[in-house]
């Protein structure tokens, strides 16, 4: 068997006018991730993360715990199925057509920011420039099959990727519908690992949500 280690990115700048980059406690968790992968896989065959910037910056920040790695490679189908900036947005948007005032703290923002993920998921309202959730799932699903397929028997690949990604390759898995994803996403931890066994159209979960980093104090999910 194979195993793909599936590294959510650290925190992103949620807030920020440009939410596609790590925040100062992204870096340091990227950092830790990569020290922990480093202690407990050794080395990985194939290294591959999505093309968000948050994705190669927390890639680059755990490569650095490795004496010698793969080059990276930059898959499209590991990218979110939306921005932040896009469900912010949306849930902006929502808000002024009730009549109602955007909430200033941030925790009530992600809340809202929350309910757009189930609307697009459970109730499949659509999003601007957004895929569907069965596209954006065969996107994932069949970027691990083609994985599976040009794999060599034993290989280990790091996938740096985003909570969605993660969240459908773990119904795929274990044959749940898509839909179950929002059971995972929105506990999936910045720059937590969650690994998968394959073997030619064989699936298996090893792992979910593991936490990378020791000081609980570093523990985020966006």
């Amino acid at each position: 068997m194979s195993t793909l280690y599936l590294l959510r990115h650290g925190q992103a700048s949620f807030g920020e006018a440009d939410y596609d980059q790590l925040s100062w406690l992204g870096e340091l968790q990227a950092a830790e991730a990569g020290r922990f992968l480093a202690a407990r896989v050794g080395a990985f065959d194939r290294i591959v993360a999505g093309p968000s910037r948050r994705h190669a910056q927390t890639a680059r920040g755990a490569l650095a715990a490795f004496e010698a790695a793969p080059k990276l490679e930059i898959e499209p189908a590991l990218d979110e199925f939306a921005h932040g900036h896009t469900l912010l947005d949306a849930a902006h948007a929502r808000c002024l057509s009730g009549g109602l005032h955007w909430p200033q703290t941030s925790a009530a923002q992600m809340r809202l920011y929350g309910a757009e993920i189930r609307r697009w998921a459970l109730e499949g309202e659509a999003l601007p420039g957004v895929p569907t959730l069965d596209e954006f799932s065969c996107r994932a699903v069949v970027w691990f099959a083609q994985l599976a397929a040009q794999s060599p028997r034993g290989q280990r690949v790091l996938a740096v990727t985003s909570a969605g990604v993660i969240a459908v390759l773990m119904c795929a898995a274990l044959r749940l519908p898509a839909g179950r994803m929002i059971d995972f996403v929105e506990s999936i931890g910045n720059a937590s690992v969650t690994s998968l066994a394959f073997s030619g159209t064989r699936r298996g979960l090893v792992s979910f949500n593991v936490a990378t980093a020791s000081d609980t104090a570093w523990s985020s999910r966006i």
